[in-house]
């Protein structure tokens, strides 16, 4: 591995480990979904605009698209951590890719591989066994929103593959969009008290959780393969429920950790298949 490849990999661990607090920090924040999605929005928006320096949004459809998308992720994520736990709502968000391959098959015409027919049905079924475990109350629905949010999240993903897409103004524009729509939670929340310990939080939360991470990711992934950066974020999943169950001793059930393990099996050994698959393609 050389040099360049090696940083490449620290970066993607680190924006990996800086996305997998967001379960901790929003469950340690007593403040409503929205007050959180939007204060985090603000520093989101410093944050792009200090990295982009001279910041600039071309308002064409598909940068308004890609907005609206990380808008809905945010606020659905967000909202399902507050009713669900942090493992459902990260594992269940992590649906993605398996959306993305319906969306190819659907819309691209590009046939599955028995693999990816394979995959679909274990995360489908580790899903289930999440649901099965939160049948009553506020469990339910946070899960409902959780897969919501992995719904607007693989289009986030497939929006920001259109070559009309710039993905760094679509963010910023994404941002803006909920610090318009949801400021007036932030103000008329009663829950938003100056503590310093949870302003300390949100800070964290917005800055480095959210800033920082993208920013990492963003350079990690001009210098890893892509395929080699999506095996290193199966660390954000991992490590999301650890930091709620060690720091404020949240812990699922039984049937949801054993759907978590088969959703994040399937996941790690898809990825593996698939950089076997480039290196014997390259060694030929």
């Amino acid at each position: 591995m050389d040099t360049r490849k090696k940083f490449g990999n620290v970066y993607i661990i680190l924006a990996a480990l800086l996305w997998s607090t967001a379960g901790v920090c929003v469950k340690y924040i007593p403040w409503s979904a929205y007050s959180i999605a939007c204060f985090r929005s603000i520093c989101g928006a410093i944050t792009f605009c200090i990295v982009m320096r001279k910041p600039h949004i071309t308002f064409n459809r598909w940068n308004i698209a890609g907005a609206l998308a990380m808008f809905l992720t945010g606020v659905l994520y967000m909202s399902a951590i507050k009713l669900t736990t942090a493992a459902n709502a990260i594992v269940l968000q992590y649906t993605a890719p398996i959306l993305i391959i319906l969306y190819n098959t659907i819309f691209e015409h590009r046939k599955p591989s028995r693999l990816d027919l394979i995959i679909t049905a274990c995360v489908i079924a580790g899903c289930v066994l999440a649901f099965s475990d939160q049948l009553e109350g506020g469990g339910m629905l946070g899960n409902l929103l959780a897969l919501a949010s992995g719904v607007t999240f693989a289009g986030l993903m497939i929006i920001n593959r259109k070559p009309q897409t710039d993905a760094m103004e679509s963010q910023l524009l994404g941002n803006l969009l909920s610090v318009f729509i949801l400021m007036p939670f932030l103000l008329t929340d009663r829950a938003v008290v100056f503590d310093w310990r949870i302003i300390g939080a949100a800070l964290f939360l917005g800055f480095f959780q959210y800033g920082l991470a993208h920013v990492c990711f963003g350079i990690g992934i001009k210098r890893t393969e892509p395929v080699t950066a999506s095996i290193i974020s199966t660390l954000e999943p991992i490590c999301s429920p650890l930091w709620v169950f060690l720091l404020l001793g949240e812990k699922p059930g039984t049937l949801a950790l054993i759907g978590f393990a088969i959703v994040l099996s399937a996941t790690a050994v898809y990825n593996i298949l698939l950089v076997r698959g480039v290196k014997s393609r390259e060694t030929r």
